[in-house]
């Protein structure tokens, strides 16, 4: 599905969509969520297909193509997932050579087609422009405790960015903000949460 993420984008340039402003403009949001539902629904149906997708995501679909022309982007909410599917598509994003709130929206935007909670979003979000700052050079190594600090940085970055698409995710960022603190102070360790204290103090 994520080669099917690109190629929905791919689509859209060719129907002559910029994608420029998509952070803030509701209506082409509502445009690229039908791209990438039916880019999804065209992979679902393929004969040749034997990769199915998981099971959020089918009933997600299902709920779009019972809508049809009313797609909002909200088929999949009542399913509550976290979005692993969504994550997973999130890299292919930061291949592409858009600015910093429009990958933020493409990785939304796709999670919201198909998943239906905002921690989905934020970590597809996050994913995406972490690869993009990879591929960049904005990260020099991928490296755990760089990577765990760049990513606190990212969530920042996010919480920034002016775009109803954002606010809907606040709390969600909030949480990862948290999760974060103690990696973004000068030179304390990143904890993971399930480390014993007697393996901490031998970081």
């Amino acid at each position: 599905m994520g080669l099917c993420t690109l190629d929905a984008i791919r689509t859209l340039r060719r129907r002559g969509f910029t994608l420029e402003g998509l952070s803030t403009d509701a209506g082409m949001q509502n445009t690229v969520r039908r791209a990438f539902a039916d880019a999804y629904l065209e992979f679902a149906h393929d004969p040749d297909n034997d990769r199915g997708t998981g099971a959020t995501e089918m009933a997600a679909l299902a709920y779009y193509e019972a809508a049809m022309d009313k797609i909002t982007g909200d088929e999949g909410a009542d399913n509550s997932s976290l979005g692993s599917g969504a994550v997973t598509r999130a890299p292919w994003l930061g291949l592409l050579p858009y600015t910093r709130p429009t990958l933020m929206s493409l990785a939304v935007l796709q999670a919201q087609t198909t998943h239906g909670h905002p921690r989905g979003w934020a970590a597809a979000a996050v994913t995406t422009l972490l690869i993009n700052d990879l591929l960049n050079g904005r990260v020099s190594a991928p490296a755990e405790p760089e990577l765990l600090l760049h990513a606190a940085r990212i969530v920042d970055e996010v919480r920034e960015m002016d775009s109803p698409l954002m606010q809907v995710m606040v709390e969600e960022l909030d949480a990862l903000e948290r999760s974060c603190s103690a990696s973004r102070r000068a030179g304390t360790p990143w904890r993971r949460p399930w480390t014993r204290p007697e393996a901490r103090r031998q970081m």
